[in-house]
């Protein structure tokens, strides 16, 4: 077997696809159509976390006993309705904490923490035969979720998504546009007391990276920064997803389903779109990024007290938010 060297700086380039690195820094072409996710055992860890899935596909509810972990936290979900409008793929996440982590900035590498990204649940409503989904089911499963408690950030719907669907949890508070997932040309951010955006969101483009739903979901299986509950279906649909590099597009198998994959990629995009990931060895060190409490008051993180933290807190009710380097952002 030829050995081929590389240069070690393109070692991130071969992580995010190791198919089109070949091809491109090694001119060894292959199959146009191959499988999205190339190492199967991180599709497996993701589901090794012990996490037992409350919702049943059979009865589109949730077990009586389900206890919500770190309910305070707030979650992020995307509804992905099939183009038949036969199945709907469902799924919920949030950041538990954060974990260790290194980014490339022009040179220099950073250490960061970044969110560690945990499901709640993933499912599907499917419909009887010839039939199409019911806009009821999907609106009882979110108002349920509501009802136990769930605090959300943010909801999006695929470009499938019925506008009276959307128009429905709109009027009941919640903040839930249409962005695909299929083709990703912007991220959704939340915005808090801006005038300038009524919708509390903005659009930031994707710059034509339209897999980067699709990217960021295999970015996070590669690092081991996901745990999920086990659903059959969707261990089928990450692994039987295939990237097709021509029209550079991720699908399915014929006759094969996608609906739940592109639900959990979507949850877990809107979720890193709006979980800062924190610079651990910059931002306090940088005044033009420094926490407006740690600034006024000459604080690092060495003398943080217990004291500090509780007139931060003070600090921060009347500055509106704060961007904390450890923790989500703060909004009041």
């Amino acid at each position: 077997m030829e050995i081929i060297k590389q240069p070690r700086k393109l070692h991130p380039e071969y992580k995010k696809n190791p198919q089109r690195f070949l091809r491109d820094f090694c001119n060894i072409s292959g199959e146009s159509d191959s499988p999205f996710i190339v190492f199967p055992e991180k599709i497996d860890k993701a589901f090794t976390h012990g996490i037992d899935n409350p919702y049943s596909d059979a009865t589109l509810r949730f077990s009586d006993d389900w206890e919500i972990q770190d309910i305070e936290k707030v979650r992020y979900m995307h509804l992905d309705l099939s183009k038949n409008k036969c199945a709907t793929g469902l799924s919920m996440c949030y950041c538990p904490f954060f974990v260790e982590g290194q980014v490339e900035d022009r040179g220099v590498v950073k250490q960061i923490q970044m969110p560690f990204v945990k499901f709640d649940f993933v499912g599907a409503i499917k419909s009887a035969p010839g039939e199409e989904i019911k806009i009821d089911d999907v609106e009882e499963i979110i108002y349920d979720l509501g009802y136990r408690g769930i605090k959300f950030g943010l909801i999006t719907f695929d470009r499938f998504a019925s506008l009276q669907m959307k128009q429905h949890f709109q009027s009941k508070g919640y903040v839930c546009v249409e962005n695909s997932i299929e083709r990703t040309a912007n991220k959704i951010v939340r915005v808090f007391r801006d005038t300038t955006h009524p919708e509390g969101i903005k659009r930031v483009s994707t710059n034509r990276q339209y897999l980067e739903g699709f990217t960021s979901f295999k970015e996070l299986l590669y690092g081991d920064r996901i745990a999920m509950p086990f659903h059959p279906i969707l261990r089928k649909e990450i692994r039987q997803a295939r990237i097709d590099f021509i029209k550079n597009r991720v699908d399915k198998l014929p006759n094969g389903s996608i609906d739940m994959f592109h639900s959990a990629c979507g949850s877990a995009y809107n979720l890193l779109n709006n979980v800062r990931f924190a610079e651990e060895d910059t931002l306090l060190d940088d005044p033009k990024m420094q926490d407006p409490f740690y600034a006024k008051h000459n604080i690092n993180r060495e003398t943080i007290t217990e004291e500090s933290e509780s007139a931060r807190t003070g600090y921060v009710e009347d500055s509106f938010y704060i961007q904390d380097d450890y923790l989500d952002d703060i909004y009041l």
